[in-house]
């Protein structure tokens, strides 16, 4: 039964991670309106927004203009399913499954926008820092998460050896070789 919930929740927070991949990087709202298709710009009614299910119902098109719509939401989709069983079949129902769950769904947002688009939104990176931070605080958290001093170098190390792999291409090649959204993302 838990398995079969968390196949749902994967695959609902999955087309979320899609919404956040298409809309972040043309700097459009997330939580209000309703999905469209990329090609017609109709609106995709609820039946055929059904995770993985509507794309193969569907045949990959719009029930609209009969355009094929990209096989990337059913890969992200079944990303977040695969991420979400196999977190909480390692570390069960806890604080560090939730934790994770959210960390691997920011990072397939982050990996399918710098895919396209070559940034990393901060709107991702920020929140997942500061997560990251304050989850050093709660006492007696699985050992894979550090006290709050060493989360905090740790961040700062990894913000540091980024900030300075892209200084020094800069320096070399006399052009951008990496943005910071990636110092950031490893802080």
């Amino acid at each position: 039964m838990d398995l079969i919930f968390l196949i749902i929740i994967g695959g609902l927070w999955g087309s979320f991670a899609n919404v956040c991949i298409v809309r972040l990087p043309e700097d459009k709202g997330v939580v209000s309106g309703r999905s469209n298709c990329p090609k017609c710009k109709k609106q995709i009614n609820w039946y055929d927004n059904i995770p993985i299910i509507s794309y193969f119902i569907l045949n990959g098109k719009c029930r609209k203009c009969k355009k094929p719509i990209s096989f990337q939401y059913v890969v992200v989709e079944l990303l977040s399913i695969v991420s979400f069983v196999t977190i909480y079949l390692i570390y069960g129902f806890s604080l560090t499954t939730l934790l994770l769950i959210i960390l691997s769904l920011g990072f397939i947002i982050i990996f399918f926008i710098d895919l396209k688009h070559f940034i990393i939104p901060d709107v991702i990176t920020f929140p997942l820092m500061a997560l990251g931070f304050i989850k050093s605080f709660i006492p007696n958290l699985d050992p894979i998460f550090p006290y709050y001093v060493l989360s905090l170098i740790g961040g700062v190390f990894g913000y540091g050896i980024i900030w300075g792999i892209i200084f020094f291409y800069k320096q070399v090649k006399k052009k951008e070789g990496m943005g910071l959204g990636d110092a950031k993302l490893l802080a």
